[in-house]
């Protein structure tokens, strides 16, 4: 307890949730899928579909037309925009933009970008430029045109034989290497109405989507000629995944739709994700999910009669239940002179509800010297972030604690009657998130 002379209030926080942690080698993922008439990333749940938000904020670092969504050799997401020159990088655990990826090469109207043998493969759609070029996975720097310019160039496969490109304009597939720098058709039998992606079947087959047709061709691995259609009923097809649960993922653009299907057979399994503002997906990418975690304060506002108490919950909670690897530190800022925070530790038992009561006391009107606010976090019972045992996972308690802030503002800090802001800072990881608090001081 504080001294009643004390110049200062002591913000002291402790939070004890339990989290589920699955077991090794069974990693989760979220779906990401371009946005085009949005500019964004959105991001879904990878084993609902549920939508989560936008994964890269519409417009962040000047992204345009959203085209391609890549995950880079570093772990950050790459993403292409036809508004762009540059490939984008952003992190992969927040969205936030990190600069441009590739230089030496003002890309003209970029669209589908691929990642394979040390290089990065980006098709152009530009009234200068429409070929491929390639840059260095690594450092981002240009390497060559890797094609001439054939006209809306879309998805790449890079074989030992060669480097297949979906060509939108000529609707066709051609082949690109040694002793055919012009191209030749990799595909028969089937007249191709708007080609944007292609990948092999585990069969060796030629898979293709026909963004016309709204279909899945396909031709045989060894001649290139057509075996049937593998999939259809989408009304426009572009951007296209297999998932960790080995299944295969496709975009419906004009329907704002992710579908899913058997890989092997072409089956189909249902609407899979939709939602969120989405516009156009032509992209999709399964990246591993990171752990995270939210800030809450309940109520976000208080209001404290001089001398009395008000209370509030702080609530840290884990995103989805995924376990987090380290402790999370609160601070305070935005604190008027009079006004600290300081770091306090409780340990609570696992698997039960907790929760974090939030003490506000303010001075009397008595007191000399200027305005005081205590601030006390005590552990009570939460809502039971506590994980609930499931295939095979274990519950797990984790601490967090708050840290010193540094004061500042007015010297007595708000008068009776007015209202102070202050922003409460969660950090573990490399992560931040904040939460306002308003305090109101009433006669």
């Amino acid at each position: 307890m504080l001294p009643n002379a004390a110049p200062t209030c002591l913000v002291a926080i402790a939070l004890l949730l339990g989290f589920s942690i699955p077991l090794a080698g069974q990693p989760r993922y979220d779906l990401l899928v371009s946005s085009r008439a949005t500019n964004s990333v959105k991001r879904y749940d990878g084993e609902t579909g549920a939508f989560l938000g936008d994964f890269i904020a519409p417009g962040a670092g000047g992204l345009s037309l959203t085209q391609e969504v890549r995950i880079g050799p570093d772990g950050n997401v790459f993403v292409t925009g036809r508004g762009n020159s540059t490939v984008l990088r952003f992190d992969r655990r927040t969205g936030a933009f990190l600069g441009p990826v590739t230089s030496g090469y003002p890309l003209d109207q970029p669209t589908k970008m691929t990642i394979a043998a040390g290089r990065i493969y980006v098709s152009q759609w530009g009234q200068t430029r429409s070929s491929v070029a390639t840059f260095d996975a690594t450092t981002g720097a240009f390497l060559a045109e890797e094609t001439p310019n054939i006209g809306q160039p879309m998805q790449h496969l890079v074989e030992p034989g060669g480097l297949l490109v979906a060509n939108f304009e000529t609707r066709n597939v051609f082949r690109f290497g040694p002793g055919n720098a012009a191209g030749v058709a990799a595909t028969t039998g089937r007249s191709l109405q708007g080609p944007v992606n292609l990948w092999r079947h585990s069969s060796g087959d030629l898979l293709v989507v026909d963004w016309t047709t709204g279909s899945v061709e396909r031709f045989d691995g060894a001649t290139g000629g057509f075996r049937g259609t593998f999939i259809t009923g989408l009304t426009t097809a572009e951007g296209w995944a297999v998932g960790p649960d080995g299944r295969l993922y496709l975009a419906d653009w004009s329907r704002n739709l992710i579908l899913r299907y058997d890989a092997e057979s072409g089956a189909p399994d249902g609407v899979f994700a939709s939602g969120g503002g989405l516009s156009q997906p032509n992209s999709l990418a399964f990246i591993e999910r990171t752990p995270a975690f939210e800030l809450a304060l309940q109520p976000d506002a208080v209001t404290i009669a001089a001398g009395q108490t008000a209370t509030a919950l702080a609530i840290v909670a884990a995103d989805r239940g995924l376990a987090f690897p380290t402790a999370v530190t609160l601070s305070c800022a935005d604190l008027p002179v009079g006004w600290s925070c300081q770091a306090a530790r409780a340990a609570l038992p696992r698997e039960r509800a907790d929760t974090v009561t939030l003490t506000i006391r303010t001075s009397s009107q008595a007191d000399s010297g200027p305005a005081r606010v205590a601030v006390w976090l005590g552990a009570l019972g939460w809502l039971g972030i506590a994980a609930v045992a499931r295939r095979g996972r274990r519950a797990r308690t984790m601490i967090v604690a708050a840290s010193l802030a540094g004061c500042g503002g007015s010297p007595s800090g708000p008068p009776e009657g007015a209202s102070a802001r202050i922003t409460v800072i969660a950090r573990g990881d490399g992560l931040e998130r904040a939460a306002s608090l308003i305090v109101t001081v009433t006669p």
